[in-house]
């Protein structure tokens, strides 16, 4: 999205994107709140508007930069509309963090930086893989942002690997003195 949002003539992609974006939204929440019909597509198209904000970011004020600062522009925009959105009634609700309840090593960047953090993360991999994209798929013309981004990575693996190492020590730990003691 990035890329098609990054081409052409902005007032033909932007409202493409707006449309796919919210359909995409819409269909992936469908028959998940308490309101329907025109209701819930109304709602939908709300919610396309914050999601085509970071993508206009990085389009008109990601143009003023390149290389790693211009990678930054769209998971930052991300996390401030992300973050904005989540002060209405729906709070976090919808947020892309979500999507990686699954990964445990990844999820203990939440403890140091909330949603936000792997917000931004899936964010800058997508700009970092928009960078490789422009450079016509040759690594080496995109090396920073690609070395800056894994060495971010790896660290937040490396800590949250750590982090659950300890955690799952300390409970055999205990969980053998209770066994014992009983």
């Amino acid at each position: 999205m990035i890329h098609f949002t990054r081409g052409g003539k902005g007032l033909v992609r932007l409202p493409m994107a707006f449309l796919g974006l919210s359909f995409a939204f819409g269909y992936q929440f469908y028959e998940m709140t308490p309101f329907g019909g025109a209701a819930y597509w109304i709602f939908s198209g709300a919610f396309g508007v914050t999601l085509l904000l970071p993508y206009l970011a990085d389009r008109y004020l990601g143009r003023r930069w390149s290389g790693l600062t211009r990678t930054l522009v769209f998971p930052l925009a991300l996390v401030a509309s992300e973050y904005l959105v989540s002060f209405g009634p729906f709070g976090t609700w919808g947020s892309i963090a979500y999507s990686q309840y699954e990964h445990l090593t990844l999820l203990q960047l939440l403890s140091i930086t909330g949603l936000y953090g792997i917000t931004f993360l899936i964010g800058w991999f997508a700009s970092v893989a928009e960078s490789v994209w422009e450079a016509g798929f040759v690594i080496t013309k995109a090396r920073r942002e690609c070395t800056v981004f894994a060495l971010c990575l790896v660290g937040v693996l490396l800590y949250g690997g750590g982090r659950l190492t300890l955690v799952s020590s300390a409970f055999r730990n205990h969980s053998c003195r209770f066994h014992h003691s009983s």
